[in-house]
């Protein structure tokens, strides 16, 4: 995860194996402006999904990541 607009890759590189990371982000229109926007129902869906994943961290096979 070299690129993309997150600390992602300086997580990774904080460790001599390095470690897992993921992003997950809210759909919006006009990133950085004045005018910045999004959808109250994709907030929602986001922070669902959200906590699928952390609810579900211990039903992945993380032995070969």
């Amino acid at each position: 995860m070299a690129a993309g607009g997150t600390d992602g890759w300086a997580m990774q590189m904080m460790t001599e194996k390095g470690c897992i990371t993921g992003g997950i982000s809210v759909p919006l229109r006009n990133m950085h402006q004045e005018v910045e926007m999004c959808h109250n129902t994709d907030i929602k869906a986001t922070l669902d999904l959200l906590k699928l994943a952390v609810e579900n961290l211990d039903k992945g096979d993380w032995k070969n990541v």
